[in-house]
């Protein structure tokens, strides 16, 4: 991911370029470590996503228990340094790994998830949340994944309507195989029901300048015809 000419590098590895970056580093372009940003995860060392706010700071997630000596448990907020912003607090209901987020244009951000099971705490994770943009849960946003199963993508449409897909079998108690639509509080949008066929999961779904959606995962039909 670019940030401010240079190539933020997340994932799963210890060292960047021969130097310890704990699955968090930053290139300058001609691929030599940027020494300046010093980001770098804790015990649970992995990034699945990223933001770039026009401030300059970044939006990080994924399995991670800390960033650098701070204890921030699957999102974090980064000055453009790689610091930690500590102004930004996750909520603990945000309480399993994160794949994906999204950003609306109010700020309020969307994540994508694991949603765990009942051994895992008190409550079932949801799989999709909505924060707020200092952390804080919005509870306004209600969107329940099946226990056990991943929602590995998040796109919004420019009516405000968000696109998940993912490795699940239904959304809010209602069967959806890998890909579905949610309305801005999220409620299933019943209209929009894609049937695919296989043992379907959708990794990617990507809404186009046109208002087309394409999606990316493993399917052998979309709607009755082999895709």
């Amino acid at each position: 991911l670019y940030n401010s000419d240079k190539i933020l590098v997340g994932g799963d590895f210890p060292q960047l370029n021969g130097s310890f970056r704990g699955g968090l580093g930053r290139l300058n372009l001609d691929s030599t470590l940027d020494s300046s940003f010093v980001g770098s995860l804790g015990y649970l060392t992995t990034i699945n996503a990223f933001h770039n706010f026009p401030s300059g700071k970044i939006l990080v997630a994924g399995g991670f228990d800390a960033i650098g000596t701070s204890f921030h448990r699957y999102v974090a907020m980064l000055n453009s340094n790689g610091s930690v912003d500590n102004s930004f607090v996750i909520d603990p209901r945000v309480d399993h790994v994160v794949y994906s987020v999204a950003v609306q244009t109010d700020g309020k951000i969307l994540l994508g998830g694991y949603t765990g099971d009942s051994g895992f705490g008190s409550t079932l994770g949801k799989g999709v949340w909505r924060i707020n943009a200092d952390g804080s849960l919005d509870t306004t946003f209600d969107t329940q994944i099946a226990a056990l199963e991943s929602v590995w993508s998040v796109a919004l449409q420019a009516d405000g309507k968000i696109l998940i897909g993912g490795g699940f079998t239904a959304v809010n108690g209602t069967s959806r195989t890998g890909l579905a639509r949610l309305e801005t509080n999220g409620s299933l949008d019943t209209a929009f029901n894609t049937i695919l066929g296989g043992n379907a999961y959708v990794a990617t779904a990507i809404v186009e300048p046109n208002g087309k959606i394409a999606i990316i995962g493993n399917f052998s039909g979309v709607n009755g015809v082999n895709r």
